[in-house]
This record gives C-alpha cells, sequence and structure tokens, in this order.
C-alpha cells in the first residue's frame, strides 16, 4: 500500500510540473554564462562607457525565443528579465549598442555612439523598449597609443555577420544550396585564417566562427541524407 502510494505522488508531481516545463520553451543559442547575481538583485553592472568590460558577457549569455510576448509576435532576445524585439534573428547575437529598427551610419572610430532614452531613463540595452523616441549620444574617444585596433575588431564582426546572413538564406530546397554551402565554408575558413593574424584578441569571435562552422556542417549533413532517400536530386 506505501509502494502504491508513493507511486501515486510522483505520477501527480509529474502531470503537475510537466505544463510549466513545456509552455514558451526558449530557443537556446551557445552556452549561457553563469548566473553572477542573487535573486532581485539586477545582473547589469550599469556603466554603459565600461559596457564591455562589465556586461557584454551578460548581453552574449542571452538566447532567442521566437513567440508571443507584451503583445506582439516577434523573435526577442532575452537576458534575464529584459525582452528585446526583433524581425528576424541576429548571429552570434544583436548589436548590444543599437535598439532594433534604428538605422545608424558607420561611426568614427574616434567616437562611440550610445542610445539613450529619457522615460524609462537609461541608456540602451539597460533599458530594453523606450515608448518615445530613443536619442542618439555620441562621445567623442582617443584610443590609448598602441592599443589594439578596433576599426578591424568591428570589421571582423561584420564580416562574420554576412557570412552568417548567406547562411541563414540557404533554402534546403534550392538547386543550388550544396554548392552554396562549400563555397561559404571555404570562405569561413579562409577568414578562420585571417583572425589567427590579429593584433587584438580574437578568441572570442574564433568561437563564433567554430559555432558557424558547425552549423554549416550540419546543414550539409542534412542535404545528403535528403539526397540519399530521394528527396533531392
Amino acid at each position: 500500500m506505501k509502494k502504491r502510494f508513493l507511486m501515486f505522488c510522483a505520477g501527480f508531481l509529474l502531470v503537475v510540473t510537466a505544463p510549466a516545463f513545456a509552455r514558451d520553451a526558449p530557443l537556446h543559442v551557445g552556452p549561457l554564462a553563469p548566473a553572477k547575481h542573487g535573486p532581485g538583485r539586477s545582473p547589469w553592472h550599469g556603466d554603459i562607457h565600461r559596457f564591455g568590460d562589465y556586461d557584454l558577457w551578460h548581453w552574449r549569455a542571452g538566447h532567442w525565443f521566437h513567440g508571443f510576448h507584451a503583445g506582439k509576435t516577434a523573435w526577442w532576445w532575452v537576458t534575464g528579465d529584459l525582452w528585446y524585439s526583433y524581425p528576424s534573428p541576429v548571429y552570434p547575437y544583436p548589436d548590444p549598442f543599437v535598439p532594433a529598427g534604428v538605422v545608424v551610419e558607420v561611426p568614427a572610430q574616434t567616437a562611440a555612439v550610445y542610445y539613450h532614452c529619457d522615460e524609462p531613463e537609461g541608456y540602451y540595452p539597460y533599458v530594453s523598449q523606450c515608448p518615445t523616441a530613443w536619442k542618439k549620444i555620441v562621445k567623442p574617444i582617443t584610443p590609448p597609443e598602441g592599443s589594439a585596433n578596433s576599426g578591424i575588431r568591428k570589421d571582423d564582426y561584420r564580416q562574420l555577420n554576412r557570412y552568417a546572413d548567406m547562411f541563414y538564406h540557404v533554402k534546403s530546397g534550392s538547386p543550388s544550396a550544396r554548392k552554396d554551402l562549400e563555397g561559404l565554408a571555404r570562405r569561413l575558413e579562409a577568414f578562420r585564417k585571417t583572425l589567427l593574424t590579429r593584433d587584438y584578441n580574437a578568441m572570442s569571435i574564433l568561437r563564433d566562427v567554430e559555432d558557424l562552422k558547425g552549423k554549416i556542417d550540419a546543414k550539409q549533413k542534412e542535404l545528403r541524407n535528403m539526397r540519399s532517400k530521394g528527396k533531392l536530386k
């Protein structure tokens, strides 16, 4: 009798708790960074001018979720309790300094550009949505002598995003899909080799390149399987 009672309790807990895990399951992209904040405390350091030093790890640890939230269906980049809406996912992660929908020009290498909201008051991404309009704040900067070439770093990330965009536009049913992926894989490998000669620490972008290479390999394997089953010519 005792054994049956324990089995009943276990089954009841599974029935009660299962829907909570299945509901609105987010799409995770990449490993999540370990939490560095306690319950009820903000994970952000809060200094937009030192965002790359203190808060970039938290931004990169977010994940994509496609579905309904805050009254609309969109792609959402979720970091902690904050949700940022986008029309489509951005690889390897969205630009933490530019709100979605804001058209920007390539900034000069001697200036940093941030976006500020008056109500609620704060900088993006510490404020995820601005009901009025984002204000562009341009802060002149003077790179220290002998510093890493930040311009090359930005160009490398832009190039990686272009390769990722090319990958996500390859359609499995397209006759040129295999050829497109093979060409993209060669270009990505050549790009990876150039990163090894950079003056700055390119470890983070190298990891992102490896991640994209893994996605290309998986896509190529998928096409080979489809071809073997006669689904592709």
